[in-house]
């Protein structure tokens, strides 16, 4: 099976590349490009790891919240409920980059580099 049409099943079966992405990756091989989207969607999952951590922080800290919070005196509570609200607002941040799967879309590029590199080297 000739590249051309490998990298053409990729791409159709890949989700969550943009237009661009796309475009770039049916023309001629463009090294920093793919190399610049790869570190981008390499960032972005990482963020995305981040996001998950702290999504089991807060469902532990409103746990703890729910449970002892009558039992917790007023000083300490009020510091606990600080502590829930700004991860939930760094939550509200992070959440909209987590939607898309970024690792998958970093492999699926990267496979594709791998592809156009050995094309260059027949």
């Amino acid at each position: 099976m000739e590249i051309e049409k490998i990298v053409e099943t990729i791409i159709s079966n890949a989700k969550g590349l943009t237009n661009d992405e796309l475009t770039k990756c049916r023309s001629e091989y463009d090294p920093i490009y793919l190399n610049d989207r790869i570190t981008h969607h390499r960032k972005i999952s990482n963020r995305q790891n981040i996001t998950l951590f702290l999504l089991v922080i807060f469902a532990i800290l409103a746990f703890v919240v729910v449970v002892f919070g009558a039992k917790v005196e007023s000083g300490t509570m009020s510091w606990i409920r600080g502590v829930v609200t700004g991860y939930f607002v760094a939550i509200i941040f992070l959440m909209p980059k987590t939607f898309k799967n970024h690792s998958s879309i970093a492999s699926t590029l990267s496979l594709i580099k791998t592809l156009r590199e050995e094309q260059k080297k027949m």
